[in-house]
């Protein structure tokens, strides 16, 4: 699978920008905050339904927009085999926002797949793109949400149950935390609870062996990849539900679903009495992380910069193996402005496994950053003040 086309239009600095890309190993050249990262971020973008760098989708207005009303516009055309899909985002300011925060303006978004309007849930997977960026370290040093975020983007490209577990298991979180809400205040949910603590269960088995047994076939691709880049050094993945105590006495490795089921009825019922006091539910797939070490030592707490890079690295070249290997088809990888960090040796591992996929867009300051020679790549391409050229 590769990227043929690239149009953005009033996307962040990208007043009109129409590319047309080549198969193979793409360079991005550009001076920081000219636009090179925002054509990764929108591709990557229309192909797991969100932003990487935002959750709220005003931000990727170019600031006339909002500011005078009018369209942002994403759109990807998809190449696999003889198959073409068109993937796109649109979103209408219809009044101009008169505020200084452009977040808050008003606007209406859809997705289109080949001119046809679809949910956001149903655009991932429907291309396949794997995006590494320095904030991958939050991989390694950041908090738990990161970590679930990166295994939900993982499975969903793949998996499209396991997407709508993710809905389900939502639509239950919510509807439990209010009847918590009310027994605070006084009400009876004795026997209301009893029906969503088993869909609670249910959904939360399913996700979390999902999650188990994905992040056990990504940690035995990423180790040799890992050992390679970081010149022998170990490396384990753990997966930690969070369970309350009933967690640390269990092996992830080894369970099943029944005992899965019977230890989230039972964690259930011994927060309970915690739950109504505060009101929220406090174990679950939602709260769930898992735990990287190197050597003996967890990596989030002792991990340098350069060795969380390195994992970092790691994870996402596991990953495109892994939407490779249950995907059927190469996804496009990005790696954004992340090569002039590392070393030479590195820098040469890294263009040897992307020569394996069908296209990967590099992007850096200038080319003496990325390692390679003209000869590495299919196309390269500057970008100064939103607007792409193609270096002939």
């Amino acid at each position: 699978m590769y990227l043929r086309r690239l149009h953005l239009l009033g996307f962040r600095n990208h007043i009109d920008t129409d590319l047309t890309l080549e198969p193979g190993t793409v360079a991005i050249t550009g001076g920081n905050g000219h636009g090179k990262s925002t054509l990764l971020e929108a591709a990557h973008m229309l192909s797991v339904g969100k932003s990487s760098r935002t959750n709220n989708y005003a931000e990727l207005a170019n600031h006339a927009i909002p500011a005078n009303g009018g369209r942002t516009h994403a759109l990807g055309v998809f190449v696999e085999g003889n198959a073409t899909s068109r993937i796109q985002f649109d979103m209408q300011f219809d009044q101009p926002f008169g505020g200084s925060d452009q977040r808050n303006a008003n606007s209406k978004r859809e997705w289109l797949i080949d001119a046809v309007r679809q949910k956001p849930i149903d655009v991932v997977g429907r291309a396949n793109v794997i995006l590494f960026e320095v904030a991958d370290l939050d991989l390694v040093l950041g908090g738990a949400a990161g970590r679930r975020r990166y295994l939900n983007i993982l499975i969903s490209q793949y998996d499209a149950e396991y997407k709508r577990a993710l809905l389900r298991l939502d639509h239950v979180r919510r509807s439990r935390v209010a009847l918590l809400h009310g027994a605070r205040a006084g009400a009876d949910i004795t026997e209301d609870i009893v029906f969503w603590d088993e869909r609670f269960r249910d959904e939360s088995t399913k996700i979390t062996l999902t999650r188990c047994e994905v992040l056990n076939q990504l940690a035995q691709l990423a180790r040799p990849i890992h050992h390679a880049l970081s010149g022998g050094e170990t490396m384990e993945i753990r997966y930690t539900p969070a369970l309350g105590p009933k967690s640390r006495e269990t092996d992830m490795a080894d369970i099943n679903a029944q005992r899965l089921s019977e230890l989230i009825e039972q964690s259930l019922a011994e927060v309970r009495q915690r739950e109504v006091a505060v009101g929220r539910m406090v174990i679950g797939p939602h709260l769930d992380d898992f735990e990287i070490s190197l050597g003996n030592y967890r990596a989030r707490n002792y991990a340098s910069r350069g060795q969380a890079r390195t994992v970092a690295l790691a994870l996402r070249l596991a990953e495109a193996d892994m939407v490779t290997k249950h995907a059927k088809r190469n996804p496009i990888v990005l790696f954004d402005d992340v090569m002039s960090e590392m070393d030479a040796n590195r820098r040469a591992l890294i263009l040897e496994r992307t020569s394996n996929y069908d296209q990967t867009l590099m992007t850096a300051t200038d080319e003496q950053s990325l390692g390679g020679t003209s000869s590495d790549y299919s196309q390269r391409v500057h970008i100064s003040d939103g607007v792409a050229t193609t270096i002939e």
